[in-house]
């Protein structure tokens, strides 16, 4: 007996060295997102964008490992982890969202709230010689409209409500593009403070379901403290890129609206698509 229970010693001991030595300790470090105004490129420190980061490690269709990381965390957008031999699928999301859900069978994101959205996939084969230390760049995946009123905020404004469709609230990790056309809403409350105030901006994100650039409509209601819509204009053929701002600027808090458009450079997006009404 005492002889087996030895021998059972030495081969748990050797089964955990073959185990430990069929591991790798990588640390990955996303520091930047990157970001593409035309035939330049430029970084930004994620924490700007982002308050959370999301890393997710999938093994033969199954998910291994989930990390969330919120900006206020100390060494935000550092993930260390082990990653056994062989192939591992890594995706790296960076977003505004408390909860994030994963869909492994189709590599689909699901959005309650859209925010400022990046991600990154690897498919990296794992071994004795993989390096332990890798930089990962993210690439923003969201288009972005904006409503600029330069009008006064009336009293009797409490909110705005915007109902976008054409775009979607899901978003595939593995290629950065949108799922299937959805509708989306979304409330801003004014505060009081803004009340009487011009120039205000008023924004809606949104991804593009399997391309770069889209036609959306967009819906924005001004409303009371009762619900009742006060203001309401309508947005139609909207033009929206991945990486860019569309952007409507004028007299909002009125029954009438005009606009034309034009396209600029921003330091941040790849373009501003700016309309005036």
């Amino acid at each position: 007996m005492t002889l087996f229970t030895l021998y059972s010693c030495v081969n748990k001991i050797n089964d955990a060295q073959d185990e430990e030595s069929s591991v790798a300790k990588i640390m990955f470090k996303i520091k930047e997102y990157e970001q593409e105004p035309f035939s330049d490129k430029t970084r930004a420190v994620l924490s700007k964008a982002c308050s959370h980061l999301t890393y997710i490690d999938c093994v033969n269709g199954k998910e291994e490992q989930k990390i969330d990381q919120t900006s206020s965390e100390n060494g935000f957008g550092i993930i260390t982890t082990d990653l056994s031999f062989g192939t591992h699928e890594l995706f790296f999301i960076g977003h505004n969202q408390d909860n994030l859900d994963f869909n492994i069978n189709n590599y689909n994101l699901l959005f309650s709230k859209i925010g400022d959205t990046f991600t990154h996939y690897l498919s990296i084969e794992v071994n004795q010689d993989t390096k332990s230390s890798q930089s990962i760049s993210l690439v923003r995946q969201v288009a972005k409209f904006e409503l600029v009123a330069t009008d006064a905020i009336p009293t009797n404004i409490t909110s705005l409500y915007i109902v976008a469709t054409n775009g979607s609230t899901t978003l595939n990790a593995k290629n950065g593009k949108g799922g299937i056309k959805s509708i989306q809403s979304k409330t801003i409350n004014i505060p009081i403070s803004f009340i009487g105030t011009k120039n205000n901006t008023f924004s809606c994100y949104t991804f593009l379901p399997s391309n770069d650039s889209a036609e959306m409509s967009f819906s924005v209601s001004a409303k009371d403290k009762d619900g009742n819509i006060m203001y309401s204009h309508q947005f139609e053929n909207v033009p929206m890129e991945i990486n860019s701002i569309t952007r409507y600027s004028g007299i909002f808090f009125s029954n009438e609206i005009k606009y034309t458009g034009t396209i600029i450079i921003d330091d941040e997006w790849k373009n501003i698509i700016n309309n005036n009404f």
